[in-house]
């Protein structure tokens, strides 16, 4: 029998996972910038190294609002980062390494959900 016991209840909560895990990550980062890139796009750096997908891939845009909304979402994140926050980035990311098509393609998709 389990004891009903605040003490004894709290010891055997699972840790939360999902969001709360992923808050946990420090901003090492200290300045966002916005510059162009080597094929006519846009990218973001942290600290002057700019940003790349979770696939290795540099992070390059097709337009610059994009890439200032991007660098808006880094900006805005607190002492520790939260991802989930970023939905600009998730979307970027995604098109980028998910893909089964060319750059050019998933680039102007996302062209296509910029808002005007």
């Amino acid at each position: 029998m389990y004891s009903t016991s605040s003490s004894t209840c709290l010891a055997r909560v699972a840790p939360r996972r999902g969001r709360a895990m992923a808050s946990r990550l420090p901003r090492l980062y200290k300045r966002v910038s916005v510059g162009a890139g080597n094929n006519g796009g846009w990218i973001v750096a942290l600290d002057d190294k700019p940003i790349k997908t979770p696939a290795k891939k540099l992070l390059e845009l097709p337009t610059r609002p994009l890439a200032v909304g991007i660098a808006a979402e880094w900006e805005a994140q607190p002492r520790k980062i939260v991802p989930y926050t970023m939905q600009l980035m998730k979307l970027a990311t995604t098109a980028i390494d998910q893909a089964q098509f060319s750059r050019r393609v998933a680039l102007t998709l996302l062209l296509l959900v910029q808002p005007q």
